[in-house]
């Protein structure tokens, strides 16, 4: 991708994602950018609408042409509160970390997190993850991609590194293997003790039989075997329930 769209995307993404209308400044420490070229990507996106700015030394807000793309909606937005709903029970009846993740050529995008576990620091400002291989929903995504897609997503990524993935960095068919039996288990564990201490268990989500995504749950290392698997039969059940349609309430 063109270096230039790329950091106008994150700037769009990042003032998309903030709480609060964004300034220069902070934009630029966010993402590693000098300041001048901060300011500039926000005032040419003000200037054709994707930003607005209220007045004079104001933040930058999402502007009105997200939302016309978006036709008026937020992103899939009756399955994304339900989801949002559903992962947030989740994570407070386990006291941990729960995502639902989508994937867009080579990334990752976490569309809702809910965090319950005060040893995890949770980035919630950012949706886009470029780690398909490092994380038990990145496989998830990738095993559950179209195989016409997939060999061409391989070859954009490359091979993942012994230290990421060992299992499936001797190649590219070491690599389908390890990806057709996670398609096949429809399950993903990952074990950490040395990154960040912490476990992983991933689950795909299915939406009138087709693949939509991917549920996850982060939980500390240390955890007994018992509430661990616990831990595992409600992601499997928040999964089960995602694939299911949302109930209508009547009254």
């Amino acid at each position: 991708m063109i270096k230039v769209l790329q950091k106008t995307f994150d700037v769009l993404e990042y003032a998309a994602n903030s709480p609060h209308p964004v300034l220069p400044g902070e934009t630029a420490e966010a993402l590693g950018l000098p300041q001048p070229t901060a300011a500039r990507i926000l005032r040419d996106l003000a200037e054709l609408g994707y930003l607005e700015q209220p007045g004079p030394r104001k933040g930058y807000r999402l502007g009105p042409v997200p939302y016309h793309l978006a036709g008026g909606r937020l992103y899939d937005d009756e399955f994304l509160r339900f989801v949002t709903a559903a992962v947030k029970e989740c994570a407070r009846s386990i006291g941990q970390s729960v995502l639902f993740a989508v994937r867009r050529r080579g990334c990752r995008y976490i569309l809702c997190h809910s965090n319950f576990n005060p040893r995890f620091y949770i980035d919630t400002a950012r949706i886009r993850f470029r780690d398909l291989y490092a994380t038990g929903s990145g496989r998830i995504l990738l095993a559950f991609t179209p195989e016409a897609e997939l060999g061409e997503l391989i070859g954009e990524l490359g091979l993942p590194s012994a230290s990421v993935w060992p299992e499936a960095a001797a190649g590219r068919e070491q690599l389908l293997r390890c990806l057709g039996r996670i398609r096949t288990a429809r399950e993903v564990e990952i074990s950490r003790s040395g990154c960040g201490n912490f476990h992983v268990y991933a689950r795909p989500v299915f939406r009138r039989r087709a693949f939509a995504g991917t549920v996850a749950a982060n939980w500390n290392v240390d955890t007994d075997g018992n509430t661990s698997e616990t831990y595992k039969r409600t992601i499997s059940e928040l999964a089960a329930r995602l694939s299911e349609p949302p109930r209508l309430v009547t009254g």
